[in-house]
């Protein structure tokens, strides 16, 4: 058994505690300056004491650290030859092109590793970096899971290429959760990632935020096309969030998705894509055709659909025979409660429909439906 998790929010805390090599759990939240660059010397020496870790997680977000510092924080990492759980918080600080080889290096060493989240966002990498990075990633034999975060970085359609064959050439890989919010990935960018990643053969469980990526129609379109591929995926979360897919856009992502045949659960996020009223019905219709999936949750929020496409949506999710919990995000749209009564009332007659959550424009979650409780009886459908 793991022994409970240490927590140091102080840098004389830690620099004073007498028990590093007994650690196996350690959380660091040396966060926004608290550590101090002057210290960072005596902050790695200390770290590199705690030799028998399994699980660590420091939080060095905004301290500035720069490339020499990074240098002392990888090579004490490198030490902990007993971990299999990492959390590197790094967000904003000054990390650039030259620093991947560091990091690349360090996640090599660590020849045990099963979990790695690995936050760079807000720092100044750009293609070259994500090579170098990859190469690490890549080389991980006991990965299982992976979480990294490059929000507002500097990628571009060839740097989310690199990325997603790297990962796909990995062969533990069951988790990946890719934070890529605000990076200009144009019209390739997006399906490069997604037709690399298709290639893990391990791969389950798959989460992507490309919100504000510059996708477009004709990026959506290629998207589509390389979703259908993730034929081994069984949950997936995709948020496209202001990527100006329209309607058109949209319908081509859903129907890629209508390929992935192991596909149980699926969180979309579509919102303010100015998808409208028109052939809004084909969008739930496409969803009901993913004949293995079971839950589903969906956003559109914010894109121009009125009382007649948001009923017409309905209407054509409602077709599904599969669908046993779905949940909906409708606020900012041009209805009113009453529609959205029609929305749950038109759900509720879904064949297998267990639980029903609806949010509008103050985006708090209402159940509909829920048979899940056990005083229901099975067959009731109980609409709120």
């Amino acid at each position: 058994m793991i022994k409970q998790r240490t927590n140091f929010q102080t840098l004389d805390e830690f620099l004073q505690y007498s028990s590093l090599q007994d650690q196996l759990n350690l959380y660091l939240d040396f966060s926004v300056n608290r550590i101090g660059l002057q210290n960072i010397s005596n902050f790695t020496t200390a770290l590199a004491n705690c030799i028998n870790l399994q699980f660590l997680d420091i939080n060095l977000d905004f301290n500035c650290l720069g490339s020499e510092n990074l240098v002392l924080l990888c090579s004490a990492i490198q030490k902990l030859k007993s971990l299999t759980s990492l959390s590197l918080h790094l967000k904003n600080n000054n990390i650039s092109g030259q620093d991947s080889q560091k990091l690349s290096n360090t996640i090599l060493a660590l020849t045990d590793i099963a979990c790695l989240s690995l936050d760079l966002s807000y720092n100044n990498i750009s293609d070259d970096f994500i090579c170098g990075l990859s190469d690490g990633l890549a080389g991980c034999k006991n990965l299982i899971q992976l979480k990294l975060g490059l929000e507002n970085c500097f990628l571009t359609q060839e740097g989310a290429q690199s990325l997603g064959q790297s990962l796909g050439f990995n062969k533990s890989l069951t988790t990946i959760e890719l934070f890529l919010d605000g990076i200009f990935l144009d019209q390739q960018g997006a399906s490069n990632l997604v037709n690399g990643l298709s290639k893990c053969q391990t791969l389950q469980i798959l989460n992507i935020v490309l919100k504000k990526c510059l996708i477009g129609v004709q990026g959506s379109n290629f998207l589509g096309d390389s979703l259908q591929n993730l034929r081994q995926v069984t949950s997936l979360s995709l948020n496209l969030g202001i990527n100006h897919t329209g309607i058109e856009g949209a319908l081509k992502v859903v129907s890629g998705l209508s390929n992935c045949k192991n596909l149980i659960s699926l969180t979309l996020i579509l919102d303010q894509n100015s998808i409208g009223d028109d052939k809004i019905d084909n969008l739930g219709l496409l969803l009901s055709k993913i004949k293995s999936l079971n839950f589903l949750e969906i956003s559109i929020y914010s894109n121009q659909v009125g009382q007649k496409g948001i009923s017409a949506f309905a209407k054509g999710l409602s077709s599904g025979q599969s669908l046993q919990n779905i949940i909906l995000d409708l606020g900012q749209n041009n209805f009113d409660e009453k529609a959205i009564q029609n929305v749950a009332s038109l759900l509720s007659k879904s064949k297998n429909l267990k639980t029903l959550k609806i949010s509008s424009n103050d985006r708090i979650q209402k159940v509909f439906v829920d048979k899940t409780q056990k005083e229901n009886n099975q067959n009731d459908c109980s609409l709120f």
